[in-house]
């Protein structure tokens, strides 16, 4: 089957599947091509944690592609905030500046539509679904 790991053509070598900082700790230093991480950092607390994980395990210009759960400027002052349903916003400011801090330059950041989230009743009594607000960054480990 092309496109799995160990067959002719595959994507990746090895697909890793666990707490990402505590994964990526178990990585060599600079073994690491490519990190996708796409819906994963609404759950995260400690992003920064995990920056710093993802920059170590990357090789110099690996790339690491993530989605985050966008928030407001200025909607909170530390740049991320914990939602009722329980997870994770942050403001791009932050992430940019978390992902500076942790070693990658920014290539690329928009905006997309993450998830579709259960939303309220229409005046038809009909169940509406809502897109949350999103972000896609590409970052490069300088």
């Amino acid at each position: 089957a092309d496109g799995l790991a160990g067959s002719p053509g595959r994507l990746y070598d090895e697909l890793l599947h666990m707490d990402a900082a505590v994964g990526l700790a178990k990585q060599p230093e600079g073994s690491v091509d490519h990190i996708i991480a796409g819906d994963m950092f609404i759950y995260v607390w400690s992003v920064e944690y995990v920056l710093v994980a993802c920059s170590r395990a990357l090789r110099r210009g690996g790339i690491l592609i993530f989605t985050t759960e966008s928030m407001e400027q200025g909607e909170c002052e530390q740049g991320w905030i914990e939602r009722e349903s329980e997870r994770f916003a942050h403001s791009r400011e932050f992430i940019v500046r978390a992902c500076e801090a942790s070693g990658f330059e920014v290539e690329c950041c928009r905006e997309v539509s993450l998830r579709r989230e259960a939303g309220t009743h229409g005046d038809g009594g009909e169940k509406q679904a809502r897109y949350l607000p999103a972000e896609a960054f590409v970052v490069r480990k300088a």
